[in-house]
């Protein structure tokens, strides 16, 4: 049994990530909060795809409406484009949309002008619908992968335009086999302190 009744996943997850070495001090910043009557969409790749099922346990938690989409590898333009998007914006009617995107783009070719007003579409797009587009920055990325190398000018013209932007590269959140993606303990820990943030 738990000691505190108030003590709910969000925050149990969260301590889990603290105590695994994130002892990060969140500055306050602005950003929009979650109320009762919330309904969140998630799109992104395959970090989206690995916070999409915990940020899906915790809306369950606090009966919050939830639906999310991820496509691994995929981009900032990918998501501009995207017909599934549109399509939930308009009949699921999210107040916040949380994106995790970027990495892909961080590790293309792309100049980051072009993945930065692909990023403003997406967000123009969201905010459209009287949403709230949410940036979940990548966490601190290895200087290449896949033999090719990290393109931080990317990720700072990403973070430029974003409405609302979470920073995670400051985070130590435990990865993988593969030193990129995070564990499932990393995951829930990560996605936890999101949901804390906006909560």
């Amino acid at each position: 049994m738990l000691p505190y009744p108030h003590m709910d996943r969000r925050w149990i997850l969260g301590g889990v990530l603290l105590a695994g070495g994130v002892g990060v001090a969140r500055t306050i910043s602005e950003r929009p909060r979650l109320e009762d009557d919330s309904r969140v969409l998630l799109i992104g790749d395959s970090f989206g795809k690995g916070l999409g099922r915990h940020f899906q346990a915790l809306a369950i938690d606090e009966s919050t409406p939830f639906i999310g989409a991820a496509v691994p590898g995929s981009s900032c333009a990918h998501w501009a484009a995207s017909n599934w998007l549109l399509e939930k914006l308009e009949s699921f009617e999210p107040t916040h949309v949380l994106i995790s995107l970027g990495t892909a783009d961080a590790y293309s070719e792309e100049l980051p002008e072009a993945v930065a007003g692909a990023a403003d579409e997406i967000s123009e797009l969201i905010e459209e619908h009287e949403a709230h587009a949410i940036w979940i920055g990548s966490p601190n990325l290895p200087n290449s992968f896949g033999n090719k190398p990290l393109q931080t000018e990317t990720l700072l013209a990403l973070k430029s335009v974003a409405p609302y932007y979470y920073e995670s590269s400051d985070l130590d959140i435990p990865r993988g086999p593969d030193g990129f993606h995070p564990t499932a303990i990393g995951y829930a820990g990560w996605a936890a302190m999101i949901w804390n943030w906006l909560s």
